[in-house]
């Protein structure tokens, strides 16, 4: 089936942080670890906008009764086009802390997961909804199988899964077959979840979901099955075709489909509304900001 579909090649994550306490400062910690292994020594807790050649780097914070926004914006100009980075973050005085990372490149390049990705996904627990973003893919058991019907039919769910069938052939390498799974799903980090079923769950799975079963040693991508996306084509790949392919090839289908379903969806409200917000204060007169050259 055809996984990859239309639409940009850029990343976009959106994910929530609500009880994790503390996650503001590791998250600017987190941005000053990666901005120092680019050559960029600035305090990522105060205001500012730094340039050198061919790169530029600006950083804004705006308090207010509702919480502490920030917005960090870095632009990278290079042979393959301008590569721009943006990462803003709510800490709200109440429940609704969110953060999101987009990376684009002015001439459609594939956008890898971004290593500022991988550092917040490794050290703050982060979620879409009822999906908690993990380093690899989930195993479900029976015991787990209510909870991930739950997470399937959610409302609250905007990120696909990715449902893979283990293999019941006696003579398949478990371990490696999960293996396998993880360096498939490795440029979907943070925009989508892996979920590998147990031979039992995958049965009982498909059973009860006949039309997007998910054959064993098969793996199907489930976008969200509610709202405008109810009757979303859910494509996949079949046994013989994982089993003869290039981990990396099945990564870049992957990664190319999960990004193109991203950018068929409208913006997060939250997401623009900070644009706005940051938009109106990089436009007043009276903005007090620390520019300078690195």
């Amino acid at each position: 089936m055809d996984i990859a579909g239309d639409g940009d090649l850029n990343y976009r994550a959106f994910m929530q942080c609500e009880n994790v306490d503390g996650w503001f400062p590791e998250m600017q910690a987190q941005i000053a670890t990666w901005l120092r292994e680019k050559g960029w020594d600035v305090t990522v807790g105060r205001d500012g906008e730094f340039e050198r050649p061919r790169e530029c780097l600006s950083i804004r914070h705006r308090e207010s009764r509702e919480g502490v926004c920030f917005r960090m914006t870095l632009e990278e100009t290079t042979d393959i086009g301008t590569w721009t980075t943006e990462l803003m973050a709510h800490d709200r005085r109440g429940p609704g802390d969110w953060l999101s990372v987009e990376v684009t490149n002015s001439k459609g390049h594939f956008v890898n997961v971004p290593r500022i990705a991988h550092y917040l996904l490794d050290c703050l627990d982060l979620y879409d909804g009822p999906v908690e973003f993990r380093g690899s893919a989930q195993l479900v058991s029976d015991q787990q199988y209510p909870s991930f019907r739950k997470v399937l039919v959610d409302s609250e769910r905007h990120v696909p899964l990715i449902v893979v069938g283990m293999p019941q052939h006696q003579e398949v390498d478990l371990p490696g077959f999960r293996k396998d799974v993880d360096s498939w799903i490795a440029q979907t980090r943070g925009i989508a979840q892996a979920f590998v079923l147990s031979p039992s769950v995958n049965l009982r799975f498909n059973n009860e979901s006949a039309e997007f079963s998910v054959p064993a040693g098969a793996l199907r991508l489930l976008f969200p099955l509610s709202g405008d996306n109810a009757l979303q084509r859910h494509p996949g790949l079949s046994f013989e075709y994982l089993a003869k392919s290039d981990q990396y090839e099945i990564a870049n289908i992957l990664g190319t489909g999960v990004r193109r379903y991203a950018a068929q969806l409208p913006a997060r409200r939250e997401v623009e509304r900070m644009r706005k917000t940051f938009a109106r204060i990089d436009s007043s007169p009276h903005r007090e900001i620390h520019e300078r050259t690195v």
